[in-house]
């Protein structure tokens, strides 16, 4: 059914085709907590189904907080500064470090 003849709030199937660099580059966008409740929902609900298919490229979906160090939004959520966001980037800073000793082998 075409979705200009469905109310606006109709939830619909969606079909995507994307690249890692665009799946990583979006997944720091929607998993970040200024992103609405169901946005952040739907994108994990995508990135769980790709796990399946390809595990390592979910490890580094993070939101852009985790990625650069610290939060990039006027009006932080406050994530940035929670034991979580420490542990996340922890995860995420130690996996770029094995990530780069297997390069230097």
């Amino acid at each position: 059914m075409p979705r200009d003849k469905l109310p606006q709030d109709e939830p619909t199937d969606h079909m995507m085709e994307a690249n890692a660099a665009s799946i990583i580059f979006i997944s720091r966008r929607r998993l970040c907590s200024l992103s609405s409740k169901d946005t952040r929902q739907e994108w994990q609900q995508a990135l769980d189904e790709l796990k399946n298919i390809d595990p390592e490229l979910v490890d580094v979906c993070v939101p852009e907080c985790v990625y650069i160090g610290l939060c990039p939004e006027p009006n932080c959520c406050g994530f940035y500064f929670t034991s979580d966001y420490n542990e996340q980037r922890s995860i995420y800073i130690d996996l770029h470090r094995k990530c780069n000793e297997k390069r230097k082998k």
